[in-house]
This record gives C-alpha cells, structure tokens and sequence, in this order.
C-alpha cells in the first residue's frame, strides 16, 4: 500500500496530515468554545426577557393617579 502511494506522488508521512490525537484536541477545543458561545448566547437571551418583562410591569403607585 505504502509503494502506491509513492507511485502518485504521496506522501503517508507529509505535514498535511494530522494525527488522531490532534484531530481529538481541536474537536475538544471546538467544542468548548461552543458551550462559551452558547452560554454568552443564553445569557443575553435571558436578560433580553427580563427587560422584556420590565418594561411590561406596571407601577401600580402610578396607575391610581
């Protein structure tokens, strides 16, 4: 297999090629910046309702003027 590969010019060993392990720590690196970017992202959701909610309550002190 390995004889093929030099046969079209490719090498098993060249710098293109990443390991397993390199693959598994920037998928891990992926993901953690997903949950950070899904966390900032609920947050300012959650905040987004709550002035939502306080702009719709009423101040019953000045709504028996």
């Amino acid at each position: 297999m390995d004889a093929s590969y030099e046969v079209l010019g490719h090498d098993s060993n060249s710098e293109g090629t990443m390991s397993g392990e390199e693959v598994w720590q920037q998928m891990d690196r992926f993901k953690l910046s997903q949950i950070v970017r899904t966390a900032f992202a609920g947050i300012g959701f959650a905040m987004s309702i709550v002035g939502i909610w306080g702009d719709g309550v009423v101040n019953p002190v000045n709504s028996e003027m």
